[in-house]
């Protein structure tokens, strides 16, 4: 069985982790640490989405607000 190339590209190196991109395999590559999450544009898009939308809830709650109204919210997409 032969298997594609992988040779991912780092779009970000941050402090808690790197993203980066292998146009080969076309694989987001999430590393955490010693863990890799290798997903796909979709999925990493997605996961994204979920993380901001985790994290303003979490901020929300913080301040005392149980609700948060998404109508408020604009999705940016590049």
């Amino acid at each position: 069985m032969e298997t594609s190339p992988c040779h991912p590209e780092t779009l970000f190196a941050g402090d808690s982790c790197d993203i980066q991109y292998c146009f080969d395999c076309k694989m987001m590559h999430l590393n955490l640490g010693a863990v890799t999450l290798r997903l796909s544009r979709r999925q990493f898009d997605e996961f994204m989405t979920d993380l901001a939308k985790g994290t303003a809830n979490l901020r929300q709650r913080e301040h005392g607000q149980n609700t948060f109204d998404w109508s408020n919210v604009t999705t940016l997409n590049s």
